[in-house]
């Protein structure tokens, strides 16, 4: 760890460096991300569950649809989680 105190430039004393230090401090970019995905992830869970209720396809390719379109937003959920947890 680097123990030096932190140096900071001689414009970064207005509101907004300060605004966005606060913002960096609480994480709140990585939170709206994961807020936005997993809302992304129930809204595709609902749509899924819909498609599969009104649609007479095979069961095969019902099932094809819907893992076409859930496995990149569970991808982009579990890559949401690692991110968050680090």
């Amino acid at each position: 760890m680097n123990d030096a105190p932190e140096q900071r430039r001689a414009s970064d004393k207005g509101a907004i460096p300060r605004f966005w230090n606060w913002i960096d401090e609480r994480d709140i970019i990585r939170m709206i991300a994961l807020i936005g995905v997993a809302s992304m992830s129930l809204y595709m869970m609902l749509w899924s569950i819909d498609y599969a209720g009104r649609h007479d396809c095979p069961g095969m390719g019902t099932a094809a649809t819907i893992t076409a379109v859930m496995a990149p937003v569970n991808v982009a959920l579990a890559w949401m989680f690692s991110a968050f947890g680090k």
